[in-house]
């Protein structure tokens, strides 16, 4: 954006910018990832990126990222104005302090597209990046000590709400279709020729006893109004799509959200959308459906997150049980994805439990293994461009 010779000036106010771009100095490594987990990067794979690990004290190697999901649009909404670094796990299985072939860290990575809890609604709904499929991670090398995943201890006062389950989501949103060509509007599934489509979902450990909430996106084209029929495990729930005027000046296309509760005996949601022509011409389109479904909380898989919406309360101290739980298990809380802690817990029989506050909303990610695989981008050169005294 500028010259080497242009000095800019960043308008300050009364907020704290950086001085200068982490970026500006040292060597830098570029990696991407798809989606939120867990991820092991070992020295192997530091040579791969072109780095050089001789004499490598494990105190050196440092990651930097922000996280996944889009900037807020809003001037006045939270943002990084610079790399933050982020809290990392090292594994020397020599415990000579130097970062060899064999050795590898963990870091807990947020991919692109993630979930948002609106407290006012008490429900959680995604957002999709509409810029990128993937988020970016920053490694280098640097002396002194690098930031670390710390133990986070169990609350010792007497636990006064208990978790036994967890609220779990998913998400279909198929964006290929953008109607106008403009705008950030997108859609998925066209319903014309063929009119129905199907969708399924699976919940490990489904807690049968709580519904199943359903929220859909649909949108027609269609002068007279429409229906999309959506069958969820065998029971049918009817959208109106609405026409439009059909003239030059108005809106292509009609769209309409709605949500609905079903009861469901399996642990896996089908659906099946059928639009239902009001005329000849008239066009559906899918554009997403998120499922919320309570989970039992066993431990299923290599990764599982979870949270609890219903326990957050003020003065809430909460013990956690969780099922099917092995001594290599970890959880960490990851509320703070850039600085995640490690949770202590108690484990008894394969149970673990923990005793945390929940004054607000936590989330946490158990794990035994099964970590996800950062990509290599390539060696990013120095750039400070923005900053300048």
């Amino acid at each position: 954006l500028y010259s080497s010779s242009q000095k800019t000036r960043r308008i300050k106010g009364n907020t704290k910018w950086a001085d200068h771009s982490s970026l500006s100095t040292g060597d830098w490594y570029k990696l991407k990832i798809s989606s939120s987990g867990i991820y092991k990067i070992t020295g192997a794979d530091m040579i791969n990126y072109g780095m050089s690990i001789a004499g490598l004290s494990v105190n050196d190697i440092r990651l930097f990222g922000n996280g996944g999901g889009m900037m807020p649009e809003a001037n006045s909404g939270f943002f990084y104005d610079d790399l933050k670094e982020d809290a990392i796990e090292i594994h020397d299985a020599n415990n000579n302090g130097l970062f060899e072939t064999g050795d590898y860290f963990l870091f807990y990575g947020q991919g692109p597209n993630i979930w948002k809890y609106d407290a006012n609604l008490n429900r959680f709904g995604h957002s999709q990046n509409l810029y990128d499929g993937y988020a970016y991670y920053f490694l280098t090398i640097k002396p002194g000590n690098s930031l670390r995943i710390s133990l986070l201890s169990q609350n010792t006062n007497p636990p006064n709400t208990f978790a036994t389950d967890f609220i779990d989501y998913k998400y279909h949103d198929n964006d290929s279709l953008n109607l106008i060509k403009s705008g950030k509007q997108w859609l998925g599934e066209e319903f014309n020729i063929i009119l129905t489509h199907s969708y399924s979902f699976d919940f490990p450990n489904l807690n049968t006893s709580k519904q199943v909430s359903i929220k859909a996106s649909v949108a027609a084209r269609s002068t007279t109004a429409s229906n999309m029929n959506l069958i969820t495990n065998g029971s049918t729930h009817t959208i109106l799509i609405p026409a439009i005027a059909g003239t030059y000046n108005s809106a292509y296309a009609a769209g309409v959200k709605q949500e609905y509760k079903i009861n469901s005996s399996s642990s896996t949601i089908n659906i099946t959308a059928n639009y239902i022509k009001s005329t000849s011409v008239s066009v559906g389109w899918m554009d997403y459906l998120e499922i919320s479904a309570y989970r039992n909380l066993v431990m299923a898989g290599s990764q599982m997150a979870f949270r609890n919406a219903d326990i957050v309360g003020n003065g809430n101290i909460t013990k956690f049980t969780l099922q099917n739980a092995s001594s290599d298990l970890q959880i960490w809380d990851i509320t703070n994805w850039t600085e995640p802690k490690k949770l202590d817990y108690t484990l008894n029989n394969n149970t673990a439990t923990f005793v945390q506050a929940t004054d607000s909303l936590r989330q946490f990610l158990a794990f035994k293994g099964g970590y996800k695989t950062a990509t290599f981008v390539k060696k990013v050169t120095n750039q400070d461009d923005l900053f300048m005294q």
